[in-house]
């Protein structure tokens, strides 16, 4: 996922401001590039217009669920539980 603004200026003097983003599986079965321009003045409802048409053409399914918080654990090497659980000698 990532996402570019830029400032543009028309033609008259006027400011925009221009959104790009992409949104793609890791497995690169699903990219999607999509844009929106807008007033300046209104960066918050051009960056939510722009996240709800990633949403509304597929988005959702290519970010993967956020992970459960909890402890991290490497299966090869157990980690003692606590302070008193360091056998003597390995302090």
């Amino acid at each position: 996922m990532g996402a570019l603004a830029e400032i543009v200026e028309e033609e008259d003097g006027s400011l925009l401001i221009s959104l790009r983003g992409f949104v793609g599986s890791t497995d690169g079965a699903l990219e999607l590039r999509r844009s929106a321009v807008g007033p300046i003045d209104e960066p918050e409802r051009l960056g939510a217009e722009l996240a709800q048409i990633f949403l509304d053409d597929g988005a959702a399914d290519a970010i993967a669920p956020p992970r459960q918080p909890g402890p991290a654990v490497d299966a090869g090497h157990p980690q003692p539980a606590g302070p008193d659980s360091t056998p003597e000698g390995e302090q």
